[in-house]
C-alpha cells in the first residue's frame, strides 16, 4: 500500500471517530507501530490531524480537553467520597488491588488507608503518594507502574502497560471521564485509555450474560458480581441495560462499582473471549455438566456465561464453550421436580466459586 493511501485511511478514520489510536491503525492497516507514527506525523505537518500520546485526533479537539488534577478535585466532592466509601465496603485484607488514576479513585485511596494488608497497584503518582512508607508489619505494599505522566497525574504508555501486563491483582477500580450503555467507558488521553485498558486485561474472573431482558436481573447479578470480587461484567449485544433505572436501583448502585461492557459482535464474542486467554465455561442446569467446582480447580483466567431467563444459554454458545458447568442440585429436590435454580441465584453461587 503506498504511503499517500494508508494516510489517507488515517486521516478517514480520525475525521469518522474524532481519534485513533496507534493500536488500532497497525491491526487494520497491516504495518508496524512505527510506519503509523510516521504517517501521523506527516498528517500532523499538513495540519489535518494533531498527535497526542498513543495516536490522534482532529485539530483543535484536544487542547485544554481534559483539566489537572487540582481543578477536578474540587469537583462534587460529596458525590466522590460517597462513590469512594461504597467502593472501599468491596475491598478484602490481605489482597492486591488495583487503582487507576482519578479524583474518584484518590478519594477511594484514601478510604483504603487502614485496611490491613493491602498491596496496591497503581498508575497514580497521588494515590502512591498517600501511603509513603510502611506504618507498620500490617501496613502492605505499593507498586508504581511508571511511564509518561498526564495532566491528571497518571503514568501511562509503553512502561506501564509492560508493568501492568507483568502483574496480577485481585480487584480493579477505574476511574472514567464518561460512561455510556453502548460505549462504555470512556477517557479524553488516548495513552491513558490505553493503560486502563490494560488494567482491565488482567481481570481473571469475569462473567458475561447472554441476552437477559429482565432490568431487575441485571441489576441483582451486578450486585452480585461486585460484592463476591468479579473483576467484570461482559454483556451480549441484547442484553438488558444495566444503567436503566431499575437496574440500578435494584443493584443499589453496584451497576458503578465494577467494570462492564457490551459486545459488539455476539456470533464471535466467545472467539474474542478465547484469544484474550480466558476458559469459557457455559453454565447449565444439565445433568451430563461437570460439577461447577471440579471446573474451576487450578483453572487460569475463566469467563463464565450465563444464559437468558427460561431459556437459557443459546446453542451456540453451548458448543463453542470450552466446557459445560452445573451447580449440583440435591437429588431428593431433583426427584422432586426441582431441577435448576433462577438465574439471579445461580448467579451468586457461581459467583461466590469463581471467585474463592
Amino acid at each position: 500500500m503506498l504511503a499517500r493511501h494508508r494516510q489517507s485511511l488515517i486521516l478517514q478514520s480520525v475525521r469518522n471517530d474524532g481519534s485513533a489510536r496507534v493500536s488500532d491503525l497497525t491491526q487494520q492497516l497491516g504495518v508496524s507501530d512505527m510506519t503509523i507514527r510516521r504517517d501521523l506525523e506527516v498528517l500532523a505537518k499538513d495540519g489535518l490531524v494533531e498527535k497526542v500520546h498513543g495516536g490522534a485526533v482532529l485539530p483543535g479537539s484536544h487542547a485544554g480537553h481534559e483539566p489537572g488534577f487540582e481543578d477536578k478535585l474540587v469537583l462534587e466532592r460529596p458525590e466522590k467520597n460517597t462513590i469512594a466509601r461504597a467502593a472501599a465496603a468491596l475491598v478484602r485484607p490481605n489482597t492486591a488491588v488495583a487503582i487507576a488514576s482519578g479524583t474518584t479513585t484518590f478519594a477511594l485511596a484514601q478510604c483504603l488507608l487502614d485496611v490491613p494488608g493491602l498491596t496496591i497497584v497503581t498508575n497514580s503518582l497521588r494515590v502512591a503518594g498517600l501511603y509513603g512508607p510502611p506504618r507498620g508489619p500490617e501496613a502492605g505494599a505499593v507498586v508504581l507502574t511508571g511511564g509518561m505522566r498526564t495532566p491528571s497525574d497518571a503514568l501511562v504508555g509503553p512502561v506501564a502497560d509492560l508493568t501492568i501486563g507483568s502483574l496480577h491483582f485481585d480487584t480493579l477500580f477505574l476511574g472514567c471521564t464518561g460512561l455510556d450503555p453502548e460505549v462504555g467507558l470512556s477517557t479524553p488521553n488516548l495513552a491513558e485509555a490505553e493503560t486502563n485498558r490494560a488494567l482491565i486485561n488482567r481481570a481473571r474472573r469475569v462473567i458475561v450474560l447472554e441476552d437477559l431482558v429482565d432490568h431487575a436481573n441485571v441489576g441483582a447479578i451486578f450486585r452480585c458480581a461486585a460484592a463476591l470480587g468479579v473483576d467484570a461484567v461482559l454483556l451480549s449485544p441484547r442484553c438488558a441495560d444495566p444503567l436503566y433505572r431499575r437496574s440500578v436501583k435494584v443493584s443499589m448502585g453496584a451497576v458503578f462499582a465494577i467494570p462492564y461492557a457490551r459486545m459488539t459482535d455476539w456470533y464471535d464474542g466467545l472467539a474474542a473471549l478465547k484469544s484474550a486467554g480466558f476458559l469459557t465455561l457455559a453454565l447449565t442446569p444439565d445433568e451430563r455438566a461437570t460439577p461447577i467446582t471440579a471446573a474451576l480447580r487450578d483453572a487460569g483466567r475463566v469467563a463464565l456465561l450465563l444464559g437468558t431467563e427460561g431459556d437459557g444459554l443459546s446453542g451456540r454458545w453451548l458448543d463453542e464453550a470450552d466446557g459445560t458447568v452445573r451447580i449440583p442440585m440435591n437429588p431428593a429436590a431433583r426427584a422432586a421436580g426441582v431441577d435448576s435454580l433462577n438465574v439471579v441465584a445461580a448467579a451468586a453461587i457461581a459467583c461466590h466459586l469463581l471467585v474463592n
